[in-house]
Protein backbone atom coordinates (compact mmCIF):
# COMPACT_ATOMS: atom_id res chain seq x y z
CA UNK A 1 0.00 0.00 0.00
CA UNK A 2 2.93 2.50 0.95
CA UNK A 3 4.04 2.27 -2.51
CA UNK A 4 0.72 3.22 -4.11
CA UNK A 5 0.15 6.86 -5.78
CA UNK A 6 -2.02 9.41 -3.61
CA UNK A 7 -4.18 11.84 -4.75
CA UNK A 8 -2.22 15.37 -3.83
CA UNK A 9 -2.94 18.46 -5.03
CA UNK A 10 0.48 20.15 -6.78
CA UNK A 11 -0.48 23.84 -5.25
CA UNK A 12 -0.84 22.42 -1.57
CA UNK A 13 2.22 20.74 -1.99
CA UNK A 14 4.24 24.16 -3.34
CA UNK A 15 1.99 25.45 -0.52
CA UNK A 16 3.46 22.87 2.29
CA UNK A 17 6.80 23.43 1.12
CA UNK A 18 7.17 26.64 0.94
CA UNK A 19 5.90 27.70 4.20
CA UNK A 20 8.64 25.81 6.18
CA UNK A 21 10.70 27.95 3.98
CA UNK A 22 12.39 25.04 2.46
CA UNK A 23 13.80 24.80 -1.37
CA UNK A 24 13.24 21.38 -3.44
CA UNK A 25 16.42 20.60 -3.61
CA UNK A 26 16.34 20.61 0.21
CA UNK A 27 13.39 18.38 0.10
CA UNK A 28 14.87 16.32 -1.88
CA UNK A 29 18.07 15.65 0.24
CA UNK A 30 15.97 14.81 3.29
CA UNK A 31 13.89 12.44 1.36
CA UNK A 32 16.90 10.73 -0.61
CA UNK A 33 15.53 11.22 -3.98
CA UNK A 34 15.81 13.70 -6.66
CA UNK A 35 15.54 17.40 -7.15
CA UNK A 36 13.65 16.53 -10.58
CA UNK A 37 10.77 14.11 -8.10
CA UNK A 38 9.98 17.29 -6.17
CA UNK A 39 9.47 19.27 -9.17
CA UNK A 40 7.62 16.57 -10.56
CA UNK A 41 4.73 16.74 -7.69
CA UNK A 42 4.44 20.11 -7.27
CA UNK A 43 3.68 20.43 -11.35
CA UNK A 44 1.45 17.44 -10.99
CA UNK A 45 2.98 15.35 -13.40
CA UNK A 46 3.89 12.66 -10.82
CA UNK A 47 2.35 11.63 -7.82
CA UNK A 48 4.19 10.62 -4.10
CA UNK A 49 3.03 7.11 -3.15
CA UNK A 50 2.20 7.17 0.69
CA UNK A 51 5.49 6.53 2.21
CA UNK A 52 6.76 9.74 0.27
CA UNK A 53 3.19 11.35 1.37
CA UNK A 54 4.30 10.71 5.20
CA UNK A 55 8.28 11.82 4.61
CA UNK A 56 7.00 15.21 3.47
CA UNK A 57 4.43 15.81 5.98
CA UNK A 58 7.11 15.40 8.37
CA UNK A 59 9.67 17.58 6.59
CA UNK A 60 6.43 20.07 6.19
CA UNK A 61 5.87 19.75 10.07
CA UNK A 62 2.36 18.97 8.79
CA UNK A 63 -0.18 15.93 9.02
CA UNK A 64 -0.81 13.97 6.10
CA UNK A 65 -4.11 14.90 5.99
CA UNK A 66 -3.51 18.20 5.67
CA UNK A 67 -1.03 17.48 2.51
CA UNK A 68 -4.50 15.61 1.11
CA UNK A 69 -6.71 18.97 1.01
CA UNK A 70 -8.12 19.68 -2.22
CA UNK A 71 -7.03 22.90 -1.80
CA UNK A 72 -4.51 25.63 -0.18
CA UNK A 73 -5.69 26.14 3.60
CA UNK A 74 -6.09 29.69 4.83
CA UNK A 75 -3.78 28.92 7.35
CA UNK A 76 -2.16 30.10 10.63
CA UNK A 77 -0.37 33.65 10.50
CA UNK A 78 1.43 36.19 12.23
CA UNK A 79 -0.80 39.34 13.25
CA UNK A 80 -1.19 41.88 11.05
CA UNK A 81 0.23 44.07 13.16
CA UNK A 82 3.56 41.45 13.78
CA UNK A 83 3.90 41.49 9.81
CA UNK A 84 3.12 45.40 9.14
CA UNK A 85 5.87 46.72 11.96
CA UNK A 86 7.78 44.52 11.13
CA UNK A 87 7.99 43.88 7.94
CA UNK A 88 8.12 40.16 7.27
CA UNK A 89 6.10 37.10 6.92
CA UNK A 90 6.81 33.38 7.54
CA UNK A 91 8.88 32.91 4.86
CA UNK A 92 11.30 35.43 6.01
CA UNK A 93 12.28 32.60 8.59
CA UNK A 94 14.11 29.93 9.01
CA UNK A 95 12.00 26.24 8.93
CA UNK A 96 12.45 26.40 13.04
CA UNK A 97 10.92 30.07 13.32
CA UNK A 98 8.02 29.07 11.29
CA UNK A 99 7.05 26.35 13.20
CA UNK A 100 7.74 28.39 16.82
CA UNK A 101 4.94 31.16 15.44
CA UNK A 102 2.65 28.07 13.83
CA UNK A 103 2.45 26.14 17.37
CA UNK A 104 1.70 29.90 19.06
CA UNK A 105 -0.94 30.12 16.90
CA UNK A 106 -2.55 26.72 17.30
CA UNK A 107 -1.79 26.91 21.40
CA UNK A 108 -3.73 30.50 21.58
CA UNK A 109 -6.54 28.69 19.38
CA UNK A 110 -7.00 25.78 20.87
CA UNK A 111 -7.13 27.64 24.25
CA UNK A 112 -9.52 30.46 23.18
CA UNK A 113 -11.69 27.13 21.21
CA UNK A 114 -12.00 25.41 25.20
CA UNK A 115 -11.99 28.03 27.78
CA UNK A 116 -15.12 28.73 29.58
CA UNK A 117 -13.92 32.43 30.98
CA UNK A 118 -13.21 35.87 29.10
CA UNK A 119 -9.66 36.84 29.41
CA UNK A 120 -9.73 40.47 31.35
CA UNK A 121 -5.68 41.67 31.81
CA UNK A 122 -4.83 44.23 34.58
CA UNK A 123 -1.72 45.80 33.13
CA UNK A 124 -1.97 49.27 32.21
CA UNK A 125 -2.41 50.45 28.47
CA UNK A 126 0.52 52.50 27.41
CA UNK A 127 1.51 54.30 23.99
CA UNK A 128 5.15 55.14 23.09
CA UNK A 129 5.06 58.28 24.78
CA UNK A 130 4.56 57.18 28.09
CA UNK A 131 7.06 57.59 31.23
CA UNK A 132 9.27 54.14 30.59
CA UNK A 133 9.98 54.37 34.22
CA UNK A 134 6.73 54.82 35.72
CA UNK A 135 4.84 52.25 33.55
CA UNK A 136 7.17 49.56 34.29
CA UNK A 137 7.32 50.26 37.75
CA UNK A 138 3.37 50.13 37.44
CA UNK A 139 3.74 46.57 36.22
CA UNK A 140 6.13 45.57 39.09
CA UNK A 141 3.36 46.34 41.22
CA UNK A 142 0.84 44.40 39.37
CA UNK A 143 2.88 41.73 39.65
CA UNK A 144 3.94 41.75 43.27
CA UNK A 145 7.28 41.19 42.56
CA UNK A 146 9.69 43.24 45.46
CA UNK A 147 13.22 43.70 45.12
CA UNK A 148 13.89 42.04 47.77
CA UNK A 149 12.31 39.07 46.45
CA UNK A 150 14.08 39.22 43.65
CA UNK A 151 17.47 39.21 45.52
CA UNK A 152 16.25 36.39 47.15
CA UNK A 153 16.15 33.92 44.14
CA UNK A 154 18.98 31.71 43.83
CA UNK A 155 19.87 31.89 40.31
CA UNK A 156 18.62 33.36 37.18
CA UNK A 157 16.98 29.68 36.70
CA UNK A 158 14.73 30.37 39.64
CA UNK A 159 14.51 33.94 38.55
CA UNK A 160 13.03 32.69 35.34
CA UNK A 161 10.52 30.40 36.87
CA UNK A 162 9.23 33.22 39.75
CA UNK A 163 8.83 35.68 36.78
CA UNK A 164 7.13 33.50 34.28
CA UNK A 165 4.43 32.42 37.27
CA UNK A 166 3.86 35.83 38.30
CA UNK A 167 2.59 36.67 34.66
CA UNK A 168 0.83 33.57 34.20
CA UNK A 169 -1.29 33.63 36.90
CA UNK A 170 -3.30 37.01 35.26
CA UNK A 171 -3.72 34.37 31.94
CA UNK A 172 -1.00 35.56 29.67
CA UNK A 173 0.22 32.03 28.60
CA UNK A 174 4.45 31.57 28.02
CA UNK A 175 5.48 28.79 26.33
CA UNK A 176 9.19 28.13 25.05
CA UNK A 177 10.22 26.94 21.65
CA UNK A 178 14.05 26.34 20.14
CA UNK A 179 14.98 29.05 17.41
CA UNK A 180 17.87 30.78 15.79
CA UNK A 181 19.06 33.06 18.73
CA UNK A 182 20.24 35.61 16.17
CA UNK A 183 16.41 35.46 14.79
CA UNK A 184 14.32 35.81 17.17
CA UNK A 185 14.81 36.00 20.87
CA UNK A 186 11.17 35.50 21.70
CA UNK A 187 7.51 36.89 20.39
CA UNK A 188 4.06 37.55 21.46
CA UNK A 189 0.31 37.56 19.73
CA UNK A 190 -1.67 40.08 21.05
CA UNK A 191 -4.23 40.37 18.74
CA UNK A 192 -6.34 37.81 20.09
CA UNK A 193 -6.75 36.74 23.64
CA UNK A 194 -5.18 34.82 25.53
CA UNK A 195 -2.08 36.58 24.92
CA UNK A 196 0.75 34.51 24.53
CA UNK A 197 4.48 35.18 24.46
CA UNK A 198 6.93 32.59 22.56
CA UNK A 199 10.59 32.30 24.46
CA UNK A 200 13.68 30.91 22.50
CA UNK A 201 14.77 27.71 24.78
CA UNK A 202 18.08 28.01 23.03
CA UNK A 203 18.86 31.45 24.63
CA UNK A 204 20.24 31.41 28.71
CA UNK A 205 18.10 32.06 31.30
CA UNK A 206 18.97 35.67 31.43
CA UNK A 207 18.20 36.42 27.79
CA UNK A 208 15.01 34.51 28.58
CA UNK A 209 14.07 36.99 31.75
CA UNK A 210 14.90 40.21 29.67
CA UNK A 211 12.50 39.30 26.73
CA UNK A 212 9.82 37.91 28.61
CA UNK A 213 9.80 41.71 29.97
CA UNK A 214 10.46 43.06 26.75
CA UNK A 215 7.16 40.80 25.25
CA UNK A 216 5.55 42.28 28.44
CA UNK A 217 5.93 45.91 27.35
CA UNK A 218 4.83 44.82 23.98
CA UNK A 219 1.24 43.54 25.48
CA UNK A 220 1.15 46.76 27.47
CA UNK A 221 1.53 48.50 24.14
CA UNK A 222 -0.85 46.37 22.77
CA UNK A 223 1.20 45.97 19.40
CA UNK A 224 2.24 42.10 19.00
CA UNK A 225 6.28 41.53 18.24
CA UNK A 226 9.26 39.95 18.08
CA UNK A 227 12.28 40.03 20.08
CA UNK A 228 15.70 40.26 17.64
CA UNK A 229 19.16 40.48 18.70
CA UNK A 230 19.96 43.17 18.44
CA UNK A 231 18.34 47.08 19.55
CA UNK A 232 17.82 47.96 15.70
CA UNK A 233 15.65 45.12 13.49
CA UNK A 234 15.30 45.47 10.06
CA UNK A 235 12.34 47.45 9.13
CA UNK A 236 10.60 50.65 9.70
CA UNK A 237 11.79 53.72 11.55
CA UNK A 238 8.66 52.79 14.01
CA UNK A 239 9.81 48.85 14.15
CA UNK A 240 13.34 50.32 15.26
CA UNK A 241 11.45 52.67 18.29
CA UNK A 242 8.83 50.32 19.20
CA UNK A 243 12.33 47.88 20.21
CA UNK A 244 14.21 50.37 20.94
CA UNK A 245 11.02 51.23 23.69
CA UNK A 246 10.84 47.32 24.56
CA UNK A 247 14.27 47.10 25.34
CA UNK A 248 14.30 50.44 28.28
CA UNK A 249 10.64 49.00 29.63
CA UNK A 250 12.58 45.82 29.62
CA UNK A 251 16.10 47.23 31.64
CA UNK A 252 13.68 49.23 34.08
CA UNK A 253 11.90 47.09 34.83
CA UNK A 254 14.29 44.22 35.89
CA UNK A 255 16.60 46.94 37.17
CA UNK A 256 15.12 49.78 38.20
CA UNK A 257 17.30 53.11 38.07
CA UNK A 258 16.95 53.78 42.16
CA UNK A 259 17.51 50.69 43.19
CA UNK A 260 20.41 50.10 41.13
CA UNK A 261 22.56 53.31 42.57
CA UNK A 262 21.65 52.68 46.25
CA UNK A 263 24.59 49.48 45.51
CA UNK A 264 27.53 50.04 46.42
CA UNK A 265 29.04 48.28 43.66
CA UNK A 266 27.14 50.67 41.47
CA UNK A 267 28.71 53.70 42.86
CA UNK A 268 31.85 52.15 43.18
CA UNK A 269 31.98 51.78 39.19
CA UNK A 270 30.33 55.05 38.65
CA UNK A 271 33.82 56.43 40.60
CA UNK A 272 36.42 54.19 38.43
CA UNK A 273 34.69 55.79 35.23
CA UNK A 274 34.81 54.40 31.57
CA UNK A 275 38.98 54.44 31.56
CA UNK A 276 38.94 52.08 35.03
CA UNK A 277 35.87 50.02 34.47
CA UNK A 278 35.67 47.04 36.83
CA UNK A 279 34.07 44.22 35.09
CA UNK A 280 33.50 41.55 38.19
CA UNK A 281 31.78 44.57 39.86
CA UNK A 282 29.25 44.76 36.78
CA UNK A 283 29.40 40.96 36.81
CA UNK A 284 28.58 41.06 40.31
CA UNK A 285 25.49 43.23 39.96
CA UNK A 286 24.09 41.26 37.49
CA UNK A 287 24.17 38.13 39.57
CA UNK A 288 22.44 40.62 41.87
CA UNK A 289 19.74 41.11 39.95
CA UNK A 290 19.37 38.41 38.21
CA UNK A 291 20.30 39.63 34.89
CA UNK A 292 22.74 39.63 31.97
CA UNK A 293 25.87 41.81 32.20
CA UNK A 294 24.88 43.76 29.65
CA UNK A 295 21.58 45.05 31.19
CA UNK A 296 23.33 46.39 33.56
CA UNK A 297 25.60 48.44 31.35
CA UNK A 298 23.15 49.65 29.48
CA UNK A 299 21.04 51.00 32.52
CA UNK A 300 24.10 52.95 33.43
CA UNK A 301 23.84 54.15 29.60
CA UNK A 302 20.59 54.82 29.84
CA UNK A 303 21.11 56.30 33.45
CA UNK A 304 23.39 58.87 31.93
CA UNK A 305 26.53 57.71 33.57
CA UNK A 306 28.45 56.16 30.44
CA UNK A 307 28.98 57.07 27.02
CA UNK A 308 26.95 55.28 24.22
CA UNK A 309 30.70 54.41 22.32
CA UNK A 310 31.58 52.91 25.68
CA UNK A 311 28.47 50.77 25.64
CA UNK A 312 28.98 49.37 22.26
CA UNK A 313 32.90 48.95 22.49
CA UNK A 314 32.12 46.69 25.56
CA UNK A 315 29.42 44.79 24.71
CA UNK A 316 31.35 44.00 21.68
CA UNK A 317 34.54 42.90 23.81
CA UNK A 318 32.05 40.89 25.62
CA UNK A 319 30.80 38.97 22.21
CA UNK A 320 34.16 38.02 21.22
CA UNK A 321 34.99 36.79 24.45
CA UNK A 322 32.00 34.27 24.73
CA UNK A 323 32.63 33.59 20.93
CA UNK A 324 35.82 32.46 21.59
CA UNK A 325 34.65 30.44 25.00
CA UNK A 326 32.38 28.63 22.61
CA UNK A 327 34.68 27.49 20.56
CA UNK A 328 36.91 26.30 22.75
CA UNK A 329 35.14 25.27 25.91
CA UNK A 330 33.78 21.53 26.07
CA UNK A 331 30.32 20.70 25.46
CA UNK A 332 28.59 19.38 28.01
CA UNK A 333 24.77 17.91 27.56
CA UNK A 334 22.52 18.32 30.45
CA UNK A 335 20.06 15.37 30.49
CA UNK A 336 16.73 17.35 32.09
CA UNK A 337 14.26 14.89 33.25
CA UNK A 338 11.87 14.32 30.52
CA UNK A 339 8.55 15.70 32.09
CA UNK A 340 10.60 18.83 32.98
CA UNK A 341 10.93 19.79 29.31
CA UNK A 342 7.55 19.22 28.06
CA UNK A 343 6.25 21.65 30.88
CA UNK A 344 9.26 23.94 30.38
CA UNK A 345 8.32 23.92 26.82
CA UNK A 346 4.53 24.26 26.95
CA UNK A 347 4.43 26.34 30.07
CA UNK A 348 2.87 25.29 33.59
CA UNK A 349 -0.16 27.31 32.82
CA UNK A 350 -1.10 25.89 29.39
CA UNK A 351 -0.01 21.98 30.69
CA UNK A 352 -2.23 22.72 33.42
CA UNK A 353 -4.75 23.77 30.97
CA UNK A 354 -4.81 20.86 28.97
CA UNK A 355 -5.23 18.42 31.73
CA UNK A 356 -8.09 20.48 32.96
CA UNK A 357 -9.66 19.65 29.70
CA UNK A 358 -8.83 16.05 29.78
CA UNK A 359 -10.44 15.74 33.51
CA UNK A 360 -13.30 17.52 32.42
CA UNK A 361 -14.05 15.24 29.34
CA UNK A 362 -12.86 17.52 26.36
CA UNK A 363 -10.22 15.79 25.67
CA UNK A 364 -9.10 12.59 25.39
CA UNK A 365 -5.73 11.09 26.71
CA UNK A 366 -4.06 10.94 22.87
CA UNK A 367 -5.48 14.07 22.11
CA UNK A 368 -3.89 15.46 25.88
CA UNK A 369 -0.47 14.25 24.32
CA UNK A 370 -1.24 15.40 21.20
CA UNK A 371 -1.57 19.12 22.14
CA UNK A 372 1.70 18.84 24.96
CA UNK A 373 3.24 17.72 21.96
CA UNK A 374 4.07 14.18 24.02
CA UNK A 375 2.85 10.98 24.04
CA UNK A 376 0.71 9.55 25.73
CA UNK A 377 2.24 7.14 28.19
CA UNK A 378 4.08 9.99 29.25
CA UNK A 379 1.88 11.98 30.55
CA UNK A 380 1.51 10.46 33.85
CA UNK A 381 5.28 12.02 34.58
CA UNK A 382 4.26 15.24 33.47
CA UNK A 383 0.97 15.26 34.89
CA UNK A 384 2.59 14.19 38.81
CA UNK A 385 4.88 16.78 38.53
CA UNK A 386 2.21 19.48 37.74
CA UNK A 387 0.92 18.02 40.83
Amino acid sequence: MSRLPVSTKPEVLKWARESINKSPEEVAKAMQTSEKRIHEFESGSARPTFSQLLSLAKIYKRTAATLLLLSVPADAKPPRAFRKIYGVEEFDYSSETIVAIRRARWVQEKIAEFSQSEFKYPFRRITLDADIDSSAAHLRNVLGITLKNQFGWSGSSAALSAWKQSIEQYGVYIVQQKMPVKEARAFSFVDKKPYIIVLNSSDADVGRIFSLMHEMAHISLNLSGICHYDDLPSGSFLSARIEKFCNAFAGSFLVPGDALLEQSKAQRLISLGEMDWDDDLNISLARKFKVSKQVILRRFLDLGHIKSNFYKGKVAQWDREREELERTAEKVELRIPYPIRVVSANGRAYSNFVFEQLYNNRLTYSEASAYLGTSPKSLDGVEKLLR
